[in-house]
């Protein structure tokens, strides 16, 4: 009895390593580890009291008993031949036995087969119910979380609700700054037409003091020994009044570059007021969704997972009032340190004013010493001696003439170029005039030297009877009056060669003028179309806005729908772990029974052989008397050589059954390794949106900067705006709000990136969702079908 027993142990356990072998890649030594253990529990967990040990000691005495009446029966046979009927029937209900043995045995091995999956069934639903219980307390905890959460929210919509006041506040001041913005603009408007009217004067006056500056430099070739002297003086002005001209032009291009600058920055904040706007709209759907969620919650036992959302909306939302709140504190004392600025620069300007009026009035000034020094040249001139040497006068007039003829060569030259130059730009009219202005006062001195020599010559006529001294002192004097008429022609051509040079300039001046009225001309035009532009983008952004508004609801829609489907799945799981624990129970009751029945069944088996030990005694006993039952033996050997072949065939079966559940394991080891896989890339996408989510926050923290250095700037166009007089600041203003609406602009589009971006990753999740639970939903109906084949082969 022992030695089968110990065989039917070696039996159990080598189908249970047969089982753990396949498909596994450990070692023979933990397998059989394995093994043992698994044994061991089997063991276990049957009942004590089932344990057939004493059973079997009194079945084996009560055999021992049953063969000591067989024998004594036998013996009584020998001696009385009368019970040969009772040996046949002996014989037959050995053979009965046998096949009984055979049919048995069969029976043995699929219970200890069923037994094996139905221990294995057991402790996967327990696997199962631990998990159920563990996800069970975690529902509990988050409850638990989700109450507390609740006085979070409280205080959260009073946060809110303060947030919704600062902001309403911020608004009206925004508001307010707008209107004081366009009353600047239009100040600053006027002050650059009036700044422009003040230039033209200066010009024409600049022209009227050249015009005066040319007559005087004219009278100035009559005049003798003060005449370098004033040359360097006017020489001096002039380039005094170049410096100060181009000084006002880098001024005003100055104040044109900071005019468009603060101009780009008043676009841009505008720009992200409606952006704050847009923000505090979704800020308070937001705070009604969650308020519309927890009135939803509150009649329902709230499920994990929206709990979770929940909490995480929550934290989400003190995060976003503590940064806005940051934000507001920041903006206020910048918007201190902007109005301290502003202070200051309004000091800097009327100071730089004051100096600007300082000097244009000590430039007058020079301008009327210049004159009266003028006037004293030609005083001088008129006390000049009126008796000169007429030979030496007709020839220096000679001279005079002929450089006069050249000079209206070069005049002439001078006007063709002059007029080439009109072609080109019709400003240079004025400087040709006043060239043949300065042409006909030349004319006019000629003229005036003309009449003096014919005086002169009167003189000579008149005073030819003096003496010789006289002559003498007359030619000293002629020779003295040609010195000077020499220096007198050199400092006219060089004072000419000036003149040309100052016209020259003077039209590079206008030329510039015309330019830069023309590229103010342009970027008014620009200004218009960027205003253009920005209506057209407001109007964008509020499709935009409509648009992610619509997508917001489908997505809370799909989100209520895919909270709803939770809670059914979760409800689900919960019944199918009662499914399962009661099906664990039932599973324990058909476990228990069928250990009753193997062990009913070994006590039969036990009986079985030691009655056929009993009978083959008897067979060696009564050969010499039961040779006349060999055929049938050898009839009940071929009956066992076919019950021997259909086992073969049914293990065979079993073989053909084994490979289809290693088949079988290895999709199932696949499916799971594919679960990982998605899992994995679920995971990787939650990290992606996480990343997303950060560089969001730091597009948002790049928008708050920009707003920050906007309230900067438009301090900077405010206190700009009562006192520029210039356009290169108005033009660089413009050129900093280009690069600002750019930099904008890229912004934007890196927002609407992200988003989509975003939606992409979601999608992705729903589809990796929905192949996760196909492939759960074909595992589990393989895994079905698996199981019926296996109860199919059991019952065959």
């Amino acid at each position: 009895v022992q030695s089968g027993e110990t065989s039917k142990e070696e039996r159990v356990m080598k189908t249970v390593y047969n089982i753990l072998r396949q498909g596994s890649s450990e070692s023979d030594v933990v397998i059989s580890h394995k093994v043992k253990a698994i044994f061991q529990k089997i063991q276990s967990i049957m009942p004590p009291e089932e344990m057939p040990g004493d059973e079997w000691a009194r079945e084996k005495r009560a055999l021992e008993t049953k063969v000591a009446q067989l024998q004594a029966a036998l013996q009584q046979d020998r001696r009385d031949p009368g019970l040969k009927a009772e040996l046949e029937s002996c014989l037959d209900e050995n053979l009965q036995l046998q096949e009984m043995l055979d049919r048995k045995k069969r029976e043995l091995n699929e219970t200890q087969s069923e037994l094996i999956q139905l221990r294995m069934d057991k402790e996967h639903a327990e696997r199962q119910a631990r998990e159920l219980e563990d996800q069970l307390a975690e529902f509990q905890d988050e409850l638990r979380r989700e109450h507390g959460s609740k006085t979070d929210l409280v205080s959260c919509q009073a946060q809110l609700m303060e947030l919704h006041q600062l902001k309403q506040k911020l608004e009206e001041s925004l508001r307010q700054r707008e209107r004081e913005l366009t009353a600047l603009k239009g100040a600053l408007k006027e002050e650059v037409a009036t700044h422009d009217r003040e230039i033209e004067a200066l010009r024409e006056q600049y022209s009227a003091d050249m015009e005066k500056l040319r007559s005087s430099m004219e009278q100035v070739s009559q005049s003798q020994a003060g005449i370098e002297a004033e040359r360097l003086r006017v020489n001096t002005t002039v380039r005094s009044l170049q410096q100060q001209l181009e000084d006002c032009r880098d001024e005003s291009s100055h104040w044109m570059e900071q005019f468009h600058t603060s101009r780009d920055e008043l676009r841009t904040t505008k720009q992200e007021l409606l952006q704050l706007r847009l923000e505090r709209e979704e800020l308070e759907d937001e705070l009604k969704e969650l308020k519309d969620r927890i009135g939803a919650k509150k009649p329902q036992t709230p499920e994990p997972r929206p709990s979770e959302a929940l909490s995480q909306e929550l934290r989400r939302c003190s995060a976003d009032l503590q940064k806005t709140k940051s934000e507001l504190q920041n903006q206020r004392t910048e918007f201190d340190k902007k109005v301290m600025e502003v202070i200051s620069i309004k000091k800097s300007q009327q100071n730089q004013e004051a100096e600007l009026r300082y000097e244009m009035d000590r430039l007058k000034e020079q301008l009327q010493k210049a004159k009266e020094e003028f006037a004293k040249a030609q005083e001088k001139n008129k006390r000049l001696p009126s008796q000169a040497a007429l030979s030496d006068l007709e020839q220096k007039l000679v001279e005079a003439q002929s450089e006069s003829s050249q000079l209206k060569e070069k005049l002439s030259l001078n006007e063709e170029e002059l007029e080439m130059y009109k072609s080109r730009l019709n400003k240079a009219q004025t400087d040709i005039n006043d060239l043949h202005d300065a042409q006909r006062d030349q004319e006019a001195t000629h003229t005036r030297l003309r009449e003096k020599l014919s005086r002169l010559e009167a003189q000579l006529q008149s005073n030819a009877t003096e003496s010789s001294e006289a002559e003498l002192a007359l030619h000293s004097e002629v020779r003295g009056l040609r010195s000077e008429l020499d220096e007198a022609k050199r400092k006219a051509s060089r004072l000419t060669q000036e003149l040309h040079e100052v016209a020259v300039r003077l039209e590079a001046a206008d030329r510039d003028k015309e330019t830069l009225k023309q590229n103010v001309g342009q970027l008014e035009e620009s200004k218009r179309q960027q205003e253009r532009a920005l209506e057209k983008l407001n109007r964008e952004v509020e499709s935009l806005n409509a648009s992610l508004k619509e997508e917001n609801q489908a997505l809370r829609s799909q989100l209520e729908e895919q909270k709803e489907r939770t809670r059914r799945e979760v409800q689900e799981a919960q019944r199918h772990g009662n499914e399962a624990k009661s099906e664990l129970e039932r599973n324990d009751l058909d476990l228990r029974r069928l250990e009753e029945e193997t062990s009913r069944q070994k006590k039969e088996l036990q009986l079985v052989c030691e009655e056929r030990d009993n009978h083959q005694l008897d067979k060696e006993l009564l050969t010499n008397r039961l040779r006349h039952l060999e055929g049938e033996v050898e009839a009940s050997k071929n009956t066992l050589g076919e019950k021997t072949r259909e086992i073969r065939i049914l293990d065979d079966k079993l073989k053909r059954v084994e490979l289809e559940l290693e088949e079988e394991r290895s999709t199932v080891e696949m499916l799971t390794e594919r679960v990982a896989r998605s899992r994995d890339q679920i995971d990787q996408l939650r990290s992606e949106l996480m990343q997303e989510r950060s560089s969001k926050q730091d597009l948002e923290l790049d928008k708050n900067a920009m707003e920050r250095h906007l309230k900067e700037l438009r301090n900077r166009l405010a206190d700009m705006e009562g006192h520029s007089r210039s356009s290169v600041g108005v033009s660089q203003l413009e050129n900093k709000v280009q690069e600002l609406e750019d930099q904008l602009r890229a912004e934007e589009r890196e927002k609407n990136s992200v988003l989509a971006s975003q939606r992409r990753m979601e999608r992705k999740l729903k589809e990796l969702n929905m192949t996760l639970d196909e492939e759960r939903h074909v595992h589990t109906e393989q895994r079905d079908q698996l199981l019926l084949k296996v109860k199919a082969l059991k019952r065959q």
